[in-house]
């Protein structure tokens, strides 16, 4: 995500420095076995959860 950063925004390194000092965690990483992704922190847990409901929800709405 940095080096992206750097090759389009050559003229703002302060936007670099900021990315850089969030925190480096994946929300999500890819699965040992299989394909797609999978939650890794809390954080993608909670997207995980609240997308789960999101569907339940409109499930029941129909």
């Amino acid at each position: 995500m940095v080096g992206f950063l750097v090759d389009i925004m050559p003229t703002f390194p302060f936007a670099v420095e900021a990315c850089r000092m969030n925190d480096p965690r994946l929300w999500f990483g890819p699965k040992r076995l299989g394909f797609g992704i999978t939650p890794r922190t809390r954080e993608g847990w909670l997207i995980t959860l609240a997308l789960v409901l999101a569907v339940i929800t409109a499930k029941q709405m129909m």
